[in-house]
């Protein structure tokens, strides 16, 4: 596998001026232009502090590694791969983390991925997660409510436990395996929605 770092890519941009050439990058006011094979492609360093892994042309998720300021986006690429799993102890104790968009080409969660990320309040899981690992949020104490994709069939050990403030729990289609545990010490309460536009208790569709 390659370690990536999208802050890395830009080293040399410090020497860079207005429309200046470096390889195949172009740079012109923050704006990158890549040139392949005769098509231009422009794209805002909106990742520009994720830190990922490629392996066998898919990415994963390893890190962040600047100040979040309150919201983050998992993109479906990076470095022009799919993103399609977010590994373990990506973003640990992250109390500067307060709501988080995931991909739908994301399959898998690995575990302590966001655990102790206190000041969580929203989540949205993408449609294609099969499996959270153990401890993923455990201890997401903000988080109120979490909706669990029909596409999950795996939740480990203690995955969700001590989310001392979720209040509801919504799985789209039938339940899947849960470890034992999964939603301990949550005080939630769970319903089972098969593609409803509105919830119970006013939760987000299916």
């Amino acid at each position: 596998s390659i370690e990536v770092s999208e802050r890395g890519k830009g080293r040399h941009m410090a020497d860079v001026r207005k429309g200046r050439r470096i390889g195949n990058v172009v740079i012109v006011n923050k704006l990158r232009i890549i040139w392949l094979a005769g098509v231009v492609t422009a794209a805002l360093s909106a990742y520009s502090q994720l830190t990922y892994t490629i392996s066998n042309n898919e990415v994963t998720i390893t890190g962040y590694s600047g100040d979040l300021s309150g919201h983050l986006d998992i993109p479906s690429t990076l470095g022009g791969y799919p993103v399609t799993a977010i590994a373990g102890g990506t973003l640990t104790f992250r109390d500067d983390l307060t709501s988080m968009n995931i991909a739908n080409t994301v399959r898998s969660i690995g575990s302590d991925a966001f655990y102790g990320c206190d000041n969580m309040t929203n989540v949205t899981l993408g449609n294609s997660i099969c499996t959270i690992d153990s401890l993923a949020f455990r201890f997401c104490n903000s988080l109120p409510v979490v909706t669990i994709p029909s596409s999950v069939t795996s939740i480990g050990f203690s995955a969700f436990s001590e989310c001392r403030g979720m209040t509801s729990i919504f799985f789209c289609g039938n339940a899947p395996f849960a470890d034992a545990g999964s939603f301990e010490f949550a005080p939630a309460t769970v319903y089972y929605r098969h593609s409803s536009p509105v919830g119970p208790a006013g939760g987000p569709p299916c």
